[in-house]
């Protein structure tokens, strides 16, 4: 395939996905951002959907020639529509759950993808091949009557769907006459109806993503931007720790020709910062708490894990990493996020990760600066006072 990093990134603080132009899953991790990448080929140099290429999710429309790609409004949930010269056309809609149920976050380890049909008698194909080993070999499988299950290194994924589940697992031509459903998740019995439950996840994630978006103190100039940034950055979050991540990915060279091709998806101390800083600025507040800190970069969980990188050349022909070894010290840094206003509140500029701006003197100085303007007007004030 040729890789492109025009990319659509989904997510729900506890996996992520990009989507590339051709509404195809290329990159994403289970079971967090910084596991094993079930998606991956971002980093693969197999022809698209070819012969030995893996770690990708496509759903193809017979015929495409136009695909088009939105966000739902204050959201990171994608719309995909793919069309033919004939009239037929259909939409993709791509979204990790994420909402709140029994008083918890509800973020499962899960993507979800909806096909509707929009117009003629469309006819899709389907191929799931999920990778493991950094992109090696490819997922075991087993079928049941409504589901496919992808056994992986780290965690076994269930595919439940509405659609006919050996021409998906065939990968067969096969005509779209209503709405599909695709629950890729835990390997774990779907209760429920599919495609209520399914409708009733995207309802609930729209109305939280919008939520969170109603309570962000945006700029009247560059709303939407703003926003869109606000979100992607929020997608960085881990928030089972707290932990952020510099990037969803690892191996993409800074730039064509450049050897710098870092694996981001570790909390780095100085990014968090800066990402912290600016969703605070924007009303997203975030209170760390961490306990002895002492490197610049951590894992999510602070564990220490090595794993081999897939013997394959990036989009821009540098060579990923052989291996890279996370030796990491305990890290779990607690967050909340409030909306609340503050004046040199002490959630917007501290750390607490080992290291301090020296906010306590920034404080004390503000206090002694306010106590000495308020000696100085009462010094005028009696000043004044005696001359009448």
């Amino acid at each position: 395939m040729t890789a492109t990093l025009d990319l659509w990134p989904i997510g729900n603080c506890q996996v992520s996905a990009l989507v590339d132009r051709a509404g195809r899953f290329s990159w994403g991790c289970v079971p967090r951002v910084d596991g094993d990448p079930t998606f991956c080929s971002l980093l693969d140099d197999s022809p698209r959907g070819g012969e030995g290429a893996r770690g990708f999710w496509e759903i193809d429309l017979e015929g495409s020639t136009s695909t088009a790609q939105r966000y739902l409004r204050n959201t990171p949930i994608l719309v995909t529509r793919h069309a033919d010269d004939d009239g037929n056309a259909i939409e993709v809609i791509d979204f990790c759950p994420r909402f709140s149920r029994h008083g918890r976050t509800f973020r499962p380890v899960a993507f979800v993808r909806i096909v509707r049909p929009v117009a003629g008698s469309p006819r899709i194909r389907v191929k799931l091949r999920p990778a493991r080993d950094w992109g090696k070999a490819d997922a075991g499988r087993t079928r049941g009557s409504n589901h496919i299950r992808y056994l992986l290194d780290e965690i076994t994924l269930r595919l439940t769907t509405t659609a006919p589940v050996g021409w998906v697992e065939d990968e067969r031509l096969f005509r779209v006459e209503h709405s599909l459903h695709f629950f890729l998740g835990p390997d774990e019995s779907f209760e429920g109806d599919i495609s209520e439950t399914v409708d009733s996840m995207l309802d609930r994630a729209i109305a939280e993503w919008r939520q969170w978006v109603r309570g962000l103190a945006t700029p009247v100039e560059w709303q939407e931007a703003v926003i869109r940034a606000a979100i992607t950055l929020k997608l960085c979050q881990h928030e089972e720790t707290g932990a952020i991540v510099a990037a969803l990915t690892t191996s993409i060279p800074e730039h064509a020709g450049s050897q710098r091709n870092w694996d981001y998806r570790f909390c780095w101390i100085r990014d968090a910062y800066y990402t912290v800083q600016a969703l605070n600025r924007l009303g997203a507040l975030i209170r760390w708490n961490s306990h002895g800190l002492s490197r610049i970069q951590h894992a999510l969980q602070g564990r220490t894990a090595e794993f081999a990188v897939a013997d394959s050349d990036n989009p821009v022909g540098v060579k990923a990493a052989d291996v890279i070894a996370r030796q990491t010290d305990e890290c779990r840094m607690d967050t909340t996020a409030r909306h609340e206003l503050g004046f040199l509140n002490r959630t917007l500029y501290r750390l607490y990760c080992g290291f301090d701006i020296a906010l306590d003197a920034l404080l004390q100085a503000a206090r002694r600066l306010i106590t000495d303007a308020n000696d100085l007007q009462l010094t005028i004030g009696r000043y004044f006072a005696h001359q009448r």
